[in-house]
């Protein structure tokens, strides 16, 4: 048969249709396991692989006059043979032939697709990238979520952050204050007659603490200075060190009694917000 088919192809008129036949010798090769099972996967509409020539296992023998080691049959089934669809995965077209379906869009795939997580199913490359890109963006989140949780647990740990509860409130300071009526809300302070009286006001630019310029007032004619705080490193570590012991701080008020006051607390909220 190929030497008919040499001959033939001396006529014009098979020329062309002979340079594209196949030797006899490979169409007759017999066809090894994993052709079989891919043949099945293109027939039964898998796509994305071309199934392995016969001709390999042809050249083969012929070189080496043994079989195919097992070892390079498992490779080749192992690259070439498509998993197992999923019932969800497969329709059947017009003719009646099996195809696989994409699980995004759930439109068949076609001659080419990129396996899924869990290799049992094929997707087109835009449904594959769009899969990405939401995973990337779950996985963000979830991120997120585990540092917002681990902040939240360690501000309540060791109390930071400020509260509505922390804020003096002026009328608890009414018995230091004889003579004087203390308003609810915002107040200020007026200077009439070479004396301070207390004032409501609508300002919050005007608006004061008492109790706060109290603390202030009594540091100032005690120690003649400001309030002052710092978080200071427990030990000077001796050299460049990340460890977690080494990193420890400690708050330091000068003067020390505004530790427990609302105005140490303040301080310290405060100069943690902003570094």
């Amino acid at each position: 048969p190929a030497a008919c088919s040499l001959a033939q192809a001396n006529r014009p008129q098979d020329r062309r249709r002979v340079s594209h036949t196949i030797p006899a010798c490979v169409a007759m090769a017999p066809p090894r396991p994993m052709d079989v099972a891919m043949a099945r996967g293109r027939m039964g509409g898998a796509r994305g692989a071309c199934a392995p020539s016969n001709l390999y296992a042809l050249n083969f023998v012929q070189k080496t006059g043994k079989e195919e080691p097992k070892s390079m049959q498992r490779g080749m089934r192992r690259d070439f043979v498509l998993p197992k669809a999923r019932e969800l995965d497969v329709a059947r077209d017009s003719d009646g032939e099996q195809m696989r379906l994409c699980p995004e869009c759930r439109l068949p795939v076609g001659d080419f697709g990129y396996a899924t997580s869990g290799k049992t199913s094929f997707m087109h490359g835009e449904c594959k990238a769009q899969l990405m890109l939401r995973e990337a963006k779950e996985d963000e989140e979830a991120r997120h979520r585990n540092d917002a949780n681990l902040k939240k647990r360690e501000r309540t740990k060791y109390n930071i952050g400020w509260k509505r509860e922390l804020i003096p409130r002026n009328v608890d300071l009414a018995a230091m204050l004889p003579g004087q009526q203390i308003p609810q809300g915002m107040c200020c302070l007026m200077v009439k007659d070479s004396k301070i009286r207390v004032l409501p006001t609508l300002d919050p630019a005007a608006s004061i603490n008492l109790e706060y310029l109290s603390l202030a007032l009594r540091v100032r004619v005690t120690e003649g200075r400001e309030p002052l705080f710092s978080l200071d490193m427990k030990d000077v570590p001796s050299g460049k060190s990340n460890e977690v012991e080494d990193l420890w701080q400690v708050k330091r008020f000068e003067p020390a009694w505004l530790a427990g006051t609302s105005v140490g607390e303040v301080m310290f909220q405060a100069d943690y917000h902003l570094k």
